[in-house]
């Protein structure tokens, strides 16, 4: 999943365009309930922005797991203390 939201970021244009690393992903979003990850990523969106996002995203999600049988983890962890 981590790849599918590098992958919708990168089409927001998120970062300038650059993906995301890891690091980022486990700390900012992994783990992280929808509305706190849009707040963080774009705070200047309106709150029914970061809805739709968070449903478009979802929906994402469920499409590529139903054509998957099983979803593979990401390959490691960082810990979020390793951050500047």
């Amino acid at each position: 999943m981590a790849r599918r939201f590098t992958d919708i970021l990168l089409e927001l244009g998120f970062n300038g365009g650059v993906p995301i690393d890891e690091a980022f992903y486990n700390c900012t979003i992994s783990g992280r309930h929808n509305p706190d990850i849009t707040a963080d990523l774009w705070p200047d969106w309106s709150v029914e922005r970061r809805e739709r996002f968070s449903d478009d995203k979802e929906a994402r999600f469920r499409a590529l797991a139903g054509a998957r049988s099983t979803l593979n983890p990401y390959p490691s962890r960082i810990p979020c203390s390793s951050l500047p």
